[in-house]
């Protein structure tokens, strides 16, 4: 007996995927951040990237600590290219998945469902101000 499926794609947020370069040419105040936002899980708390590397995990000295049992001690990585936003699994018992597909490192793009042991993220990149101590003006 065959079975039919459905196959739904997510509607992907276009802010997601804009050129970078195009908001620096016009105002170098900004930077892009990216943003893990709970779906599912025990997690209330938006995470904010705004470092070069982010280590996911139940290690007290992850950056961002989800004390959740599926997962790995250091579980994930994110870190940023020059364009963009790339997830790592550090070898985690249980995987870590991106819109349902378990990888092992890939590009995230926003609006990917980013899943790590029973926490369900939605990620997402945002445009932020620099601080005034980081941003030196055009001379």
């Amino acid at each position: 007996m065959d079975e039919e499926f459905t196959i739904f794609e997510p509607a992907r947020q276009p802010l997601g995927d804009f050129a970078l370069s195009d908001f620096q040419r016009y105002d170098a105040r900004l930077r892009s951040v990216g943003a893990l936002s709970p779906i599912a899980g025990q997690v209330t708390q938006r995470f904010v990237i705004d470092q070069p590397e982010v280590v996911i995990g139940r290690d007290p000295q992850s950056n961002i600590v989800l004390s959740d049992h599926g997962v790995s001690r250091r579980h994930a990585r994110i870190f940023q290219t020059e364009t963009d936003f790339v997830i790592e699994d550090l070898g985690s018992s249980n995987g870590t998945y991106v819109d349902g597909v378990p990888v092992v490192s890939c590009v995230l793009h926003g609006g990917d469902s980013v899943q790590v042991g029973h926490t369900l993220f939605l990620f997402d990149r945002l445009l932020e101000h620099v601080p005034e101590k980081e941003h030196v003006p055009d001379e």
